[in-house]
């Protein structure tokens, strides 16, 4: 799992041909303490400059080799005392539950476009039992889990329903994030390509806890961590205060059912308590 502790920001000045010197910064992260992750902040903003000014495009350059950049709130150990998974703050400010322990697949529905609503509608004045398209599109997802339960009896499945789609928790069956196989069965399922992507970049699976902003009726934070002065924690802290309190009327995902085995480990048992009540997935609320 991919979470570093310290952050640091690191800058320096890169001659280029003709000896006139430009300024480059990256982030750098570690382990052990944030001067480490500045020096290593100050070898990745060399590196990009000399690239930079090389001729190369940088777009792309450090994509798949950086891990998110996000504060660690809460951290959840084993027995020897390993950290297993974490609750992390994402870009956007929403709540993160990131876990080598429970597996997750986002799966994102295809959007109803405008003309099925509208012949939805139309049909249903004479065909009272009409589907709705997201309900046509969402039963034969769940069809295909009851289908991959079937061949997999001994793995319990838990499935949530979310603004754009559906989430899958597997409550019984641990496998690696960044393995070929956990690709595999994501991909059979349906599950966002980028999101099994992400989840092999940062060797666990990810889970957002907590609603979009911008579906609350609030922009996104302007300010990132980490806070490069106490100004901009004080933003965010006051950003922060209005989204708890416009988000605590919208839920981020609802529970459906669950398939096949129900057994769980303590490990897994724990996690999936914490999502269901950051999410309010047993709350009749509005998904955002």
């Amino acid at each position: 799992m991919r979470l570093p502790k310290y952050w640091g920001k690191g800058q320096v000045e890169v001659e280029d041909r003709k000896g006139r010197k430009h300024k480059f910064s990256a982030w750098g992260w570690s382990e052990t303490s944030r001067q480490d992750a500045e020096r290593k902040g100050r070898e990745r903003a060399a590196t990009l400059g000399r690239r930079i000014l090389n001729g190369e495009q940088p777009i792309g350059y450090l994509y798949g080799t950086s891990p998110l950049r996000e504060e660690i709130v809460r951290e959840f150990q084993d027995q020897e005392g390993k950290v297993h998974s974490a609750i992390t703050i994402n870009s956007y400010g929403c709540h993160v539950l990131n876990s080598t322990e429970l597996m997750v697949v986002d799966v994102d529905l295809p959007k109803v476009k405008q003309i099925q609503l509208v012949m939805y509608y139309l049909i249903r004045i004479i065909a009272r039992n009409r589907i709705h398209p997201r309900q046509k599109r969402e039963a034969a997802q769940l069809a295909r889990i009851e289908e991959f339960s079937r061949l997999k009896p001994n793995i319990g499945i838990r499935a949530y329903r979310t603004h754009s789609g559906l989430r899958y928790l597997f409550a019984n069956h641990k496998m690696k994030p960044d393995s070929d196989e956990t690709a595999k069965d994501m991909a059979s399922l349906n599950g966002d390509p980028l999101y099994i992507k992400l989840c092999k970049m940062q060797e666990c699976f990810r889970a957002r806890l907590t609603p979009k902003p911008w579906r609350c009726g609030l922009r996104t934070t302007t300010v990132r961590f980490p806070w490069e002065n106490e100004r901009e924690r004080e933003l965010y802290q006051r950003w922060n205060q209005e989204y708890m309190k416009l988000s605590a009327d919208f839920a981020t995902c609802e529970y459906i059912r669950e398939y096949g085995r129900r057994f769980t480990t303590e490990p897994i048992a724990e996690l999936l308590k914490v999502h269901d009540h950051f999410t309010k997935a047993n709350i009749n609320l509005p998904l955002a």
